[in-house]
């Protein structure tokens, strides 16, 4: 109530945190892990950079890192409890991330997550396109690696290895061909992590462990995201005057985003929507080809009025 009616007050808070975030910034380690971490973002293998390297090799480095940037704007909140820390921070179910320091596509988190209680084992693995480099700096826990080595399109084969989690471990993982999975946590644990997307960045992919098959893809692209959310809410609306769009949407791109918009105009306007879909199934040289035939089949079965819309005979 004191920060409501005091618009004063409320200017100190800010202008406390924001002292302290320029201070935090011009620290000299700081400006060098600035550089460090825009040379990585550029595509520098983490080894030739020793400041980074060793932050990420070395328990001691990464805690005094750490502890630097705590007591550096904990003593702020100590005089201003409702100040807000100048970084990007979530927290959801045990599981939080602060983000301490970005250059392009490569980000310094801290991340921890939280003990609870009746959790499931694993049933899928999820992969992401990105370098990922992660030391433990409190608590304990265990994790399951995976690695996968790609079968089919749509399936792949999955080796997994438990690890104890200690501070001081560290996790790598290079590729999109690696994954991990925090799988319990003793109290807490606290990890530095460091990641680095592409430029281009491919679909994350989620596969069943029992038999490896693909059962979920999402787009790494932010553009690309956003056009599927729009593209569920236009569709969640009914809105049919979108379908000339969805349609255009279908025939470039990334083909996760090509399948949505087919997916949403056959939902919103069966005619074109199936049209176009066994254009894409006749097509021999289209990623996407045996997947509309499929469900082109699938669909004529079911319902065999469709027989005569398509434009191209779909090899259904």
């Amino acid at each position: 109530m004191a920060l409501r009616s005091n618009p004063a007050a409320q200017r100190r808070t800010k202008d406390a945190m924001q002292i302290a975030s320029a201070k935090w910034h011009s620290l000299p380690q700081i400006q060098t892990l600035a550089i460090d971490l825009a040379r990585y973002a550029a595509g520098q293998p983490i080894a030739d950079l020793p400041g980074l390297h060793r932050l990420m090799e070395e328990g001691e480095a990464a805690r005094n890192l750490t502890l630097c940037w705590a007591d550096h704007f904990l003593s702020v909140m100590q005089d201003h409890p409702f100040a807000q820390i100048p970084f990007s921070h979530s927290y959801s179910a045990g599981f939080s991330t602060m983000q301490i320091a970005t250059s392009g596509n490569a980000v310094l988190y801290l991340v921890c997550y939280e003990e609870r209680s009746n959790i499931l084992p694993p049933q899928n693995a999820h992969f992401a396109d990105r370098e990922q480099h992660e030391i433990v700096l409190a608590g304990r826990g265990r994790a399951q690696l995976y690695h996968k080595a790609d079968v089919a399109h749509d399936s792949v084969r999955i080796d997994r290895q438990t690890i104890e989690l200690l501070p001081g471990h560290q996790i790598r993982l290079p590729s999109r061909q690696y994954g991990r999975e925090i799988t319990g946590v003793k109290g807490r644990l606290l990890m530095l992590q460091l990641q680095r997307l592409p430029n281009d960045p491919r679909p994350a992919c989620d596969y069943r462990l029992a038999d490896g098959a693909l059962i979920h893809q999402a787009c790494a692209r932010k553009n690309e995201s956003q056009c599927e959310m729009a593209m569920a809410v236009l569709g969640a609306m009914g809105r049919k005057d979108a379908v000339p769009a969805m349609l255009a949407l279908s025939k470039t791109g990334a083909s996760q985003l090509r399948w949505e918009a087919m997916r949403h105009a056959l939902a919103l306007e069966t005619g074109s929507g199936f049209e176009r879909l066994s254009e894409v199934a006749a097509d021999s040289v289209d990623p996407l080809a045996p997947h509309a035939s499929k469900v082109c089949g699938q669909l004529l079965d079911a319902y065999p009025q469709l027989r005569g819309q398509e434009k191209n005979r779909c090899p259904a």
